[in-house]
């Protein structure tokens, strides 16, 4: 999958209750994963009018130049480049999670991570929604905006999705915002004493494990060494 920075995530939440933590009202309704794979259905979150909804998409964004959906977007660049210009300017999402996961090498193998909150609440990544054509029609596809690490996640990669403090989620949901600029100064790594990184099994490498054995620690929490 083209872009695959942040590849695998999680959303530990019946959709109903995501919408119940976060505010607004569920559209549509989902299961919990513990495995979210590309081209998985997944739950965004966008204004409808007066209130925020939470509807599906599809995790990757049809590209002219591959068969394969982009389901990440570089924060940086994204304002400038044809794919993602328009839904930065027009359709941006917020894309509720309970954790991401991150491969590092380790020996002769590479070893996941997932990062979580340390509080163990829910965040919201920071998304665009572009749409696919189905044989119905077209339907919402979504990507996950992506920026530099922090210094605590660089010890794992050197790029982390972007996390959106609530105090975000307003002008970056607002569709009368259509200058890039005015929303771009909201990508920023996350805070370094946000996220901690446990060890899980590898039985996550394959996206057809799907179950709480996946987010099963192997190992201690490592933390961000913050005072």
């Amino acid at each position: 999958i083209l872009g695959s920075m942040c590849a695998r995530f999680t959303l530990m939440l019946p959709w109903a209750e995501v919408v119940r933590l976060l505010g607004g009202r569920a559209v549509v309704h989902g299961k919990p994963s513990w495995n979210v794979a590309p081209t998985h259905q997944i739950a965004i979150i966008e204004n409808g009018g007066s209130e925020r909804h939470l509807v599906s998409a599809r995790w990757g964004v049809s590209v002219p130049w591959s068969t394969k959906p982009m389901i990440n977007a570089r924060a940086e660049t994204a304002a400038q480049k044809p794919t993602f210009r328009k839904a930065l300017q027009e359709r941006r999402c917020l894309i509720p999670t309970t954790g991401f996961y991150e491969w590092r090498a380790e020996g002769d193998q590479k070893r996941p991570y997932l990062f979580r909150r340390l509080d163990g609440a829910p965040f919201v990544f920071a998304g665009i929604v572009d749409s696919y054509k189905t044989e119905g029609g077209v339907a919402p596809a979504c990507a996950i905006l992506t920026t530099s690490a922090s210094a605590f996640i660089r010890q794992f990669h050197d790029r982390m999705p972007v996390i959106l403090e609530e105090a975000a989620w307003e002008p970056w949901l607002d569709r009368s915002l259509t200058d890039s600029a005015a929303v771009t100064d909201l990508l920023q790594p996350a805070p370094e004493h946000l996220l901690g990184a446990i060890p899980v099994s590898p039985r996550v490498n394959n996206p057809r494990n799907n179950d709480p054995s996946c987010v099963e620690p192997m190992g201690e929490e490592i933390r961000p060494n913050v005072r």
